[in-house]
């Protein structure tokens, strides 16, 4: 491996071994300077006389380069190089091997080179997000959307639908970092720097074979293809590092997001607004077994999947942004105090535990406001420690412009909290317009 990365980067190893230590022709220090180009000095411990043939060397050198097609037998095929009719007069230093790797190494080492250096990665656009979706006692929720414009993709007709398909594959690295995350530019060229490697790390990974439908005069057609997937931090700041492949072309490309997760003891969290969007085809990873599910898991200092708590096929809309109106949902987290759970738990009935607040909402949008209905809480799923609360808003109460969602949290031994959620409602005659 480390052979390889010299080679990738043309750099060329000068391995020395002093006098007095036993020959190691056929070494490991040997292999290194020879299949780079470099040279094996042994038996001296005189360093000016290494400098020199070091700088002899690199005083005249030449590049040679060709192109083998790969044939993918994962087997190492040898190189010869000579010069001229005679082999006395020159002689060549060079690599001896190469190595010609299957499809799956050749598509593992361009996934694993695209990690190592996200900034030579960009085939095709691609975004990451990470949403903060509630706070607990334990850190904070996240929701990783991956965003990927489909006419970045080769798209391949698909008879048996009448339409297309892609396939996409994306995979990616949550890792803690030591410090604050760096600048957006220093964390381009090297990424990994900062990494903390005492700390647990979370993978995540999805082969897609999208089906798109005949697009011919239909303007709400997807335009981009997301993957979703929601995970547990402890509080800290943390890196995603991303690599989506085209499964046709197998081109590749990055992208790189900074968090930063927090505790909290607030039993209502920040509302989020979902939405339909009829531009993007959203897919996600299947959910963990319930022993990896919630903020319960992130308590023993370690990253942990979570459980989908945001209903498929809705997007999550970030404060203000515009939303149809046939479409918004709004998504309340809530988080008891144990104390809370703990009485609950008499009153534990097919799996869930009962909570004895409500949600008082009014909504106002323009001039006009309302009161809706107290919203009596759910239970709290056996393993979870938080839920989020679904409230789809009937299109009746919303009209274009800004609109403004009070909630505020009552009930017996509950502090009064209140939340806000903002968003704009378009009229249903003009399309959501959402950057890739």
């Amino acid at each position: 491996q480390l052979v390889e990365a010299a080679n990738e980067r043309n750099v060329r190893i000068y391995t020395v071994q002093p006098a007095g230590q036993a020959a190691d022709i056929n070494g490991a220090m040997t292999m290194l300077a020879t299949e780079t180009g470099g040279s094996h000095v042994q038996g001296t411990n005189q360093i000016g006389l290494i400098l020199d043939r070091i700088g002899e060397d690199l005083s005249c050198f030449y590049r040679i380069g060709f192109r083998m097609s790969p044939r993918h037998t994962g087997g190492t095929q040898r190189i010869v190089d000579r010069i001229g009719e005679s082999d006395t007069r020159y002689r060549a230093r060079y690599r001896r091997t190469l190595t010609d790797p299957t499809r799956e190494q050749q598509e593992r080492e361009t996934v694993l080179a695209a990690y190592l250096a996200p900034a030579a990665a960009r085939a095709f656009p691609v975004a990451v997000t990470a949403r903060r979706l509630f706070d607990h006692p334990g850190g904070t929720r996240f929701r990783i959307e991956v965003s990927v414009p489909l006419e970045g993709l080769l798209i391949r007709p698909s008879p048996s639908t009448g339409g297309s398909a892609v396939t996409l594959l994306i995979g990616g690295q949550v890792v803690p970092l030591r410090s604050h995350p760096s600048p957006a530019r220093s964390r381009d060229q090297d990424p990994w720097w900062d990494v903390d490697p005492k700390k647990k790390t979370w993978g995540f990974d999805r082969r897609a074979e999208i089906r798109l439908p005949a697009s011919v005069g239909n303007p709400h057609a997807p335009s981009r293809a997301v993957y979703v997937n929601e995970f547990d931090a402890p509080p800290g700041d943390y890196r995603i590092v991303v690599v989506a492949e085209d499964g046709l072309t197998r081109s590749v490309s990055t992208a790189l997001v900074d968090l930063t997760a927090r505790a909290s003891a607030a039993i209502l969290g920040e509302p989020l607004v979902g939405f339909l969007d009829s531009g993007a085809l959203i897919f996600g990873s299947s959910a963990p077994t319930a022993s990896e599910v919630g903020p319960s898991g992130s308590k023993s200092k370690t990253l942990a999947p979570a459980g989908p708590s945001i209903p498929s096929k809705l997007s999550v809309a970030s404060q203000g942004d515009p939303v149809l109106p046939a479409s918004v949902t709004l998504l309340y987290p809530v988080c008891p105090p144990e104390e809370s759970l703990g009485k609950s738990r008499n009153a534990e009935k097919n799996g869930m535990r009962a909570l004895p607040w409500q949600l008082q909402r009014e909504l106002t949008c323009g001039e006009a406001s309302v009161h809706l209905p107290p919203l009596t809480l759910p239970g709290i799923p056996q393993g979870a420690d938080c839920s989020l609360v679904v409230d789809p808003v009937p299109p009746e109460w919303l009209h274009p412009g800004p609109c403004r969602m009070e909630i505020t949290l009552e009930g017996p031994g509950a502090p009064q909290e209140v939340r806000v959620a903002q968003f704009q409602v378009l009229s249903t005659a003009r399309p959501v317009k959402k950057s890739p």
